[in-house]
Parts: C-alpha cells; structure tokens; sequence
C-alpha cells in the first residue's frame, strides 16, 4: 500500500470507494453545498479486525468506542452531521 488513501483488498469486496479522513470528508461536502453542523468519530482502531475477534475482551472494545469520542479523528469510521444551504 503506497498512501492510507489507497483501498486494500477487504475494501473492495465490501464495496468501498474512498478512504477519507476527517478534512477531506468536510471539503467534498461542503463543494456539494452542504453546512457541516457537527463532526464526530465512532471507534478509535489501531490493529485490524481480525486482531480485534482473536485478541480483544468486550471491555477492551467498549473502551476504544470511548476513546473514538475523545479522538474522533483518528477513528475508523468518522461522521458529519450537514445541513444543506
């Protein structure tokens, strides 16, 4: 993999089409006319997801989603709330 923009092998069987970070998701919106109201992240993942099942207990789990509020944008799966103007 030569940049974390590129998409890997599982993203293309779960039908991806873009890895975003928080900045460049809040760019293309706001070009398609949208307000970005609010910004937030859902769970905070440094290893991948098999590791997760092999390796991590329930509280280990519950723990990076609270982390994910703390580092939103460094989670996973990263969100904004727009409305269009």
């Amino acid at each position: 993999m030569n940049s974390i923009y590129e998409l890997n092998s599982r993203d293309h069987e779960l039908g991806h089409y873009r890895v975003y970070d928080m900045d460049t998701l809040k760019s293309h919106v706001t070009e398609a006319g949208f307000k970005v109201k609010e910004t937030g992240g859902i769970f905070l993942k440094p290893v991948s997801n098999e590791q997760i099942e092999q390796h991590w207990t329930k509280e280990m789990i519950e723990g990076f989603y609270k982390a994910g509020q703390h580092f939103q944008e460094n989670c996973a799966e990263i969100f904004l709330v727009c409305v269009k103007y």
